[in-house]
């Protein structure tokens, strides 16, 4: 019954499968359209996860220091589509380097909402209803982990290729944003 609580849960499910998809699918992807070997593929896959890593603690820095941590995160979405539509242009002949710094960038922005989000959740229920709120928020956030990659497959079987699937959650991220 809280419109805010609302907005967070759509928020989580739709970066949770944005996210999960591009866990799923990026070495194929660097493997198959940008034409990288499957270890330089796997070390664009680690370049993301460190990526996101690290940036969960400076967008947590950000969030406490200006105050306005849902600002944060709303900007966040933003960046994460950004990074996804990005993503879609890759062709082959990139430079390696490039590609591999475009995969930290996307990693950096799609795999580090979690903390700010559930922050964001508590903050908003409550001190008396965070332990439900974030209940129910992981649970909703589970269903965009269930269903990202399979739509995302979906797109890959019907041929619309992996660009369209990167377009199609870079749609919803800044919906979601």
């Amino acid at each position: 019954d809280n419109p805010e609580l609302r907005r967070l849960s759509f928020a989580a499910i739709v970066f949770a499968s944005a996210q999960l998809s591009l866990v799923v699918y990026l070495v194929a992807y660097m493997h198959e359209v940008a034409g990288l070997t499957l270890v330089v593929a796997g070390l664009a896959f680690a370049a993301a996860q460190t990526a996101g890593l690290a940036n969960r603690f400076l967008l947590g820095g950000i969030a406490m220091a200006s105050g306005r941590p849902r600002l944060v995160l709303s900007l966040l979405g933003f960046a994460m589509a950004a990074a996804l539509a990005g993503a879609a242009t890759l062709s082959p002949g990139w430079p390696t380097a490039t590609v591999l710094l475009g995969a930290a960038i996307l990693g950096s922005v799609a795999m580090s909402w979690n903390g700010l989000l559930f922050a964001e959740v508590v903050r908003t229920a409550g001190i008396r209803n965070a332990a439900t709120a974030t209940g129910a928020v992981s649970f909703v956030t589970f269903i965009g982990l269930a269903t990202g990659p399979g739509t995302f497959g979906l797109l890959l079987a019907l041929g619309h290729g992996y660009a369209t699937g990167f377009l199609v959650f870079a749609a919803l991220v800044a919906v979601a944003g």
